[in-house]
C-alpha cells in the first residue's frame, strides 16, 4: 500500500507537534503504515505494584479538589462505580522545601466505566504513562469500554504552552469564562494537540491497547476553567469498517460476483442463487396419434374457419409485355 507523504514540520502551521500528531493518527487508522514504534502493552497493575504501593479506594468523587470530575460525571452521565487509585515513590525536597520531581513517580486517577480521569502524573522511571493508564483502567473494566481520557488541571509545560499561545490567545473572552473548545481530525489544532506531551500519552495508549486500525482519538476538547486553568478530554472511538470493494469488471462488460462457500456465484457472498426453472414446453408431451375430444374439437374449429374464395383474374402490370 502506498501512503501519501505527511508534510514536514517546517511546512506545517504548528510544526513538530502537528507533524507528530498526524503520524499518530495515521498509525492508528492504518495497520500497514510504516514507522510505528509503539508496541502492544501487556503491563498490568500487578507489575506496577511490585515497585510502588497502590492505594485503591472505591467511592464517588465529591471532594473540593475533585470538582471537575464531578462536573464531567454529570455532563457525560457517568454513574460509576467509581474507583480512585493513587501511588507515589516518596518525596524528596530541595533546600527551598520544593519537591524534587526529577526522581518522583506519582499517580492519581479516578475510574468509572468508559472514563479515566488522570489528576496527577510524575514519571521518572518504570513503565510509560500510557502503559500505566491502560493498566489502571484495565484493572477495573475491559479496555474496549474506554471512551474518554481526561487530564485534570493541566500543568505539563509543553501542553500548557501550546494551549495558551494558540487557543486561549485567540479568544478574547474574560479569563473567568468557562469555555469548551472542540477539535476533530482534519483540523491542524487537533493534530497539534495530539502531538503534545499529554496528547502523545493518549495516542500511545490507543496504539498499545488496541489492534491498529480499530480505534483512534475522534475528538479533543479543551475545558477552559477559572482564569487560565484548563483540562483536556480525549474521546476514543471505533474506526468504521471499510465498505466492501465493488465487483471487479471483466471483459465484455460483465462483472465478477463473489462466490459462496461451495464455489457457486452469489450476489452477496452467501448462498448461491437458486437455478431458474425452464418454462414448460407445450409440445413436450405431444402425441400425434391422439384422437381424443380436444384434438377433434381443435380440428373442427380450424376447419370451420377455412373459406374458399373465387380466383380473380390478375391485372397486367404497366409496361409488361
Amino acid at each position: 500500500m502506498v501512503f501519501a507523504p505527511i508534510p514536514g514540520p517546517e511546512t506545517l502551521l504548528y510544526g513538530e507537534r502537528e507533524h507528530r500528531g498526524r503520524w499518530f493518527e495515521r498509525w492508528a487508522k492504518n495497520p500497514a503504515a510504516p514507522g510505528c514504534k509503539v508496541a502492544r502493552s501487556d503491563v498490568t497493575i500487578a507489575d506496577i505494584g511490585e515497585s510502588l504501593t497502590i492505594d485503591r479506594k472505591p467511592g464517588t468523587p465529591g471532594a473540593r479538589d475533585d470538582e471537575e470530575v464531578a462536573h464531567q460525571m454529570v455532563q457525560l452521565h457517568l454513574e460509576g462505580p467509581w474507583v480512585r487509585h493513587s501511588m507515589d515513590s516518596g518525596y524528596s525536597f530541595n533546600d527551598e522545601g520544593e519537591v524534587l520531581t526529577e526522581t518522583l513517580n506519582e499517580w492519581k486517577s479516578y475510574i468509572a466505566p468508559s472514563a479515566l480521569f488522570i489528576a496527577s502524573i510524575y514519571r521518572s522511571s518504570g513503565p510509560y504513562v500510557s502503559q500505566i493508564a491502560q493498566a489502571m483502567y484495565q484493572s477495573e473494566n475491559r479496555i474496549d469500554t474506554l471512551k474518554h481520557v481526561f487530564f485534570l488541571d493541566v500543568i505539563n509545560e509543553d501542553t500548557v504552552e501550546f494551549v495558551l499561545d494558540n487557543i486561549f490567545a485567540e479568544d478574547r473572552r474574560p479569563d473567568g469564562s468557562r469555555v469548551e473548545y472542540h477539535f476533530v481530525p482534519g483540523q491542524s489544532k487537533f493534530y497539534a494537540l495530539l502531538g503534545t506531551k499529554l496528547g502523545s500519552v493518549v495516542a500511545s495508549l490507543v496504539l498499545g491497547a488496541y489492534p491498529r486500525g480499530t480505534r483512534h482519538v475522534s475528538q479533543i476538547v479543551v475545558h477552559r476553567e477559572v482564569q487560565r486553568c484548563f483540562g483536556l478530554q480525549f474521546d476514543i472511538d471505533t474506526i468504521p469498517a471499510s465498505p466492501p470493494p465493488p465487483y471487479s469488471a471483466l471483459p465484455g462488460g460483465k462483472h465478477k460476483r463473489p462466490r459462496g462457500g461451495d464455489g457457486n456465484e452469489s450476489d452477496d457472498g452467501g448462498e448461491p442463487p437458486k437455478k431458474r426453472r425452464k418454462s414448460a414446453n407445450p409440445n413436450r408431451n405431444y402425441d400425434p396419434s391422439y384422437q381424443g375430444p380436444a384434438r377433434r374439437t381443435r380440428g373442427q374449429a380450424a376447419a370451420s374457419k377455412i373459406v374458399k374464395l373465387p380466383l380473380r383474374p390478375r391485372k397486367p402490370t404497366e409496361g409488361a409485355l
